[in-house]
């Protein structure tokens, strides 16, 4: 009952935490006014939605002596002239990757530490001001590190040695790709990566010593049971306070640590 009542505040705290982010998110998203690469990037997706096969890569051709990825882009042109104004649409867009996002970081904190944690990075997530700017704006770096959150969570779920461990680092391949597809300094979000191994590898020997406990505390109980047995034959008798120690060492079974040690852990 109380795992139940505790799963249920945090699921209520996690839907506070995403109606936080949509009203904030909403009420500020068109308080700015257009920045300068903002412009330029809104362009680029007008000029792919208009001619796609002649401008889907005009954001690598050096129009406005830039150079900058894709995808951003595709994603934006098929909704761009939605509305009548391009700012408009283009930040619709960013808001809903950056909503994403912010799902991203809940899946990773609560893969990587546990449900609780989960949500407090859903909150900081709605709540940094940092990351509330960018997400008012139509430029790669909301897209960048709301996808990031997904490929982190995928190569964890990756490590582990189950039946879809595949599965999730082949969609880690692709996310990759993905974000050096919206940004060419996603590379240092791939470098990152490298250190998730020794996170679960280090998760692994938590488990293997707790295993390790439950030997150790079976061991004594078969030791106690010994030396219990080993006095009993020696002298004959034991006094009344032996007898109840040995007593409750003969009663509790074998499989009680094993079940003490997991409901612990639970």
């Amino acid at each position: 009952m109380k795992t139940g009542a505790e799963a249920k505040t945090w699921r209520i705290a996690l839907a506070l935490a995403v109606a936080l982010f949509v009203v904030a998110r909403t009420v500020s998203a068109w308080a700015f006014p257009i920045f300068n690469d903002e412009a330029l990037y809104l362009q680029y997706a007008q000029a792919i939605h208009d001619d796609w096969q002649k401008n889907k890569f005009i954001s690598m051709g050096g129009l406005y002596q830039d150079w900058k990825p894709p995808l951003q882009y595709w994603i934006a042109a098929p909704f761009i002239r939605i509305g009548g104004d391009p700012l408009y649409a283009g930040r619709a867009v960013a808001l809903v990757a950056s909503l994403a996002g912010l799902f991203g970081f809940y899946l990773f904190a609560k893969e990587l530490f546990g449900r609780a944690e989960g949500v407090i990075a859903a909150l900081l997530y709605a709540l940094c001001p940092a990351i509330a700017f960018q997400n008012l704006q139509f430029t790669a770096e909301t897209f960048l590190f709301s996808t990031t959150a997904f490929f982190y969570l995928a190569i964890l779920k990756g490590l582990r040695h189950d039946r879809q461990r595949w599965v999730w680092l082949a969609l880690s391949v692709a996310i990759g790709t993905a974000l050096l597809l919206f940004k060419q300094s996603a590379v240092l979000a791939l470098a990152l990566a490298i250190f998730l191994p020794t996170v679960r590898l280090r998760a692994a020997n938590d488990e293997e010593r707790g295993r390790g406990a439950q030997w150790k505390e079976r061991r004594e109980l078969l030791h106690r049971r010994g030396r219990c047995a080993h006095r009993a034959l020696l002298f004959g008798s034991l006094d009344p306070a032996e007898i109840r120690r040995c007593k409750g060492a003969f009663q509790q079974p074998l499989g009680h640590v094993h079940r003490r040690s997991s409901e612990s852990a639970d």
